[in-house]
């Protein structure tokens, strides 16, 4: 991050790089539970594979798109609020499926529908970026909201590897509550401008616009 960031900058992109961090260690929950999650509901891996991961690719493809479609129409800052709650509500509703032993299609369900949210946060956030930082900075916080999600996808196996002995609904449980945590924390979403929108045509569109919301 540049030396010149202002400090309302320089908090914005923290803030965006822990977030980036949270929502991919999410993505990365699933990789280290195969073997469990299998085992518990007595299915193959194929079948793990077919009806969990292929449709929360496929949601994860849609929606990317779906948001990054609205965030350049709506408030920014309430997508990204938004598509927090969904993949919150939806990994817990996971964990809570694992742990009352709900059948497999339940806990799927769950989980694939967890994409429609966690494909937002990134491509919107990106966004952010764009609208505050300025244009001198914006290299160095892409950089490191890059590395974030490198780090996060890690962080996620390593969280699910660290607590799945405790039950393999803990590694969601926990996954559910770090961005609904940081969001509603003292830094959380007050650090984003209150009312961001996509920059109009002019000299002032490549800092981006608070007009509307």
């Amino acid at each position: 991050m540049s030396r010149s960031s202002t400090p309302s900058h320089l908090g914005f992109i923290v803030f965006m790089v822990l977030l980036n961090l949270i929502v991919t260690a999410d993505i990365g929950l699933d990789a280290p539970l195969i073997v469990k999650i299998t085992e518990l509901y007595g299915i193959s891996d194929f079948q793990f594979s077919l009806d969990l991961y292929a449709p929360f690719l496929a949601l994860t493809l849609v929606f990317t798109f779906f948001w990054g479609y609205l965030s350049d129409r709506l408030s920014r800052k309430k997508i990204l609020i938004v598509t927090v709650l969904l993949a919150d509500f939806f990994i817990l509703g996971t964990a809570l499926a694992l742990y009352r032993d709900w059948p497999f299609w339940a806990m799927a369900g769950c989980r694939v529908a967890s994409a429609i949210g966690l494909a937002g946060v990134i491509p919107v956030s990106f966004s952010m970026v764009v609208d505050v930082v300025p244009p001198g900075e914006r290299a160095g916080a892409f950089a490191w909201m890059g590395i974030a999600g490198l780090l996060g996808t890690g962080m996620g196996f390593l969280l699910s590897g660290l607590l799945a002995w405790m039950g393999v609904f803990v590694p969601y449980l926990i996954g559910a509550g770090l961005p609904s945590a940081m969001s509603s924390g003292r830094m959380g979403f007050r650090i984003c401008p209150g009312r961001l929108v996509p920059a109009g045509p002019g000299p002032g569109a490549d800092r981006g616009s608070a007009g509307r919301g």
